[in-house]
């Protein structure tokens, strides 16, 4: 799976009135994004899901503002995020561990 197409997206569950993170699938750059949640069973296109707020998007080589439910506004890159920064730094660790075993 291309990278560009996917994207982890912050966003405000209304009904819980809480933050929630969803996955997002983006077939072309101009799409409206698939949405896979855990709080529902059937994966919507974001036009479908008005009980989440977009808030921010990010991936491995981005971080983009919400401003509408499409692709939103790129802010920089994912270095930006630095507990995401600390994750892929664990996860490289973890990996460099289990190779050496």
């Amino acid at each position: 799976m291309d990278e560009d197409k996917l994207r982890i997206t912050y966003v405000k569950a209304k009904e819980l009135n809480q933050a929630h993170m969803v996955l997002t699938y983006f077939k072309t750059k101009r799409s409206v994004p698939l949405v896979l949640d855990n709080l529902i069973t059937d994966i919507k296109p974001a036009t479908q899901r008005n009980d989440l707020t977009p808030v921010y998007s990010f991936n491995g080589t981005g971080l983009w503002l919400a401003k509408s439910r499409g692709e939103g506004q790129r802010v920089g890159g994912s270095s930006r995020l630095s507990l995401w920064q600390d994750l892929e730094k664990r996860m490289q660790k973890q990996a460099e561990e289990a190779t050496s075993e």
